[in-house]
């Protein structure tokens, strides 16, 4: 569908543009129309599937509730959620899709100092090096854990980014002064997994909702392995 929209829009003018200019913005409108109410009803099918999967007992006893088809299902769908969403939410998606391979250690570090552009992440930060001020020593050592509430995945959210990321996200900051100025090395530390029960909400207009609980079935089943992500960056007064 969006190849045939991009086609109608790129459709050359003939040399009698009058003649062709209005047929070709009246079937372009009737195919944008088209692909918003495929689009509606595709997210409307999907809910209803979701809704039939999460209906069913999640815990170890129940797990052969799932079958084949329907674990093949849920894990497509996560490939799906970790490639769509890879251009908006890059820290989130990439998070999604390392769950497909298993790291001995269960750990993966990023540099990277994405978190910047979360207000609750600089309000911490701003805290901290308040405190700074008036520390005696040249070293000081913080750790706070940052949450997110669950209406701040939804798409549109200044801070859905960060919490897709991050939500909850333990945060550690190790100060050394140094000529009268604060380095500070920043270590935030979230684990990747999937809880048992959370439905969110990732979209409003058409609304999709979805239950984590899904994957946490492929945990179990070995498809999927949580892991510990560290992002780590570096800051100067």
């Amino acid at each position: 569908m969006l190849l045939l929209l991009a086609v109608v829009a790129l459709l050359p003018f003939k040399i009698r543009k009058q003649l062709y200019i209005k047929p070709r913005l009246i079937l372009l409108g009737i195919m944008i129309f088209l692909s918003v109410s495929l689009f509606e009803i595709a997210v409307n099918e999907l809910n209803n599937r979701i809704a039939q999967l999460a209906a069913k007992p999640r815990n170890q006893d129940s797990l052969a509730d799932f079958f084949l088809r329907d674990k093949i299902g849920i894990y497509g769908l996560n490939v799906i959620i970790g490639a769509v969403a890879y251009p908006l939410y890059p820290e989130a998606a990439r998070e999604t899709l390392f769950m497909i391979f298993k790291k001995p250690n269960g750990i993966r570090i990023f540099e990277s100092d994405f978190a910047l552009g979360s207000v609750k992440i600089r309000k911490v930060l701003e805290s901290f090096r308040e405190n700074l001020e008036t520390h005696p020593g040249d070293k000081a050592e913080f750790k706070k854990q940052v949450f997110w509430p669950l209406s701040d995945y939804a798409f549109g959210n200044e801070e859905s980014r960060y919490a897709l990321a991050l939500n909850p996200v333990d945060v550690s900051i190790l100060a050394i002064k140094r000529n009268s100025r604060w380095d500070m090395e920043v270590h935030l530390q979230v684990r990747c997994g999937y809880p048992r029960n959370s439905y969110v909400t990732l979209m409003t207009k058409p609304e999709l909702k979805m239950e984590e609980g899904l994957f946490w079935i492929l945990q179990q089943a070995g498809w999927l392995h949580p892991y510990l992500a560290e992002y780590h960056f570096h800051l100067k007064e």
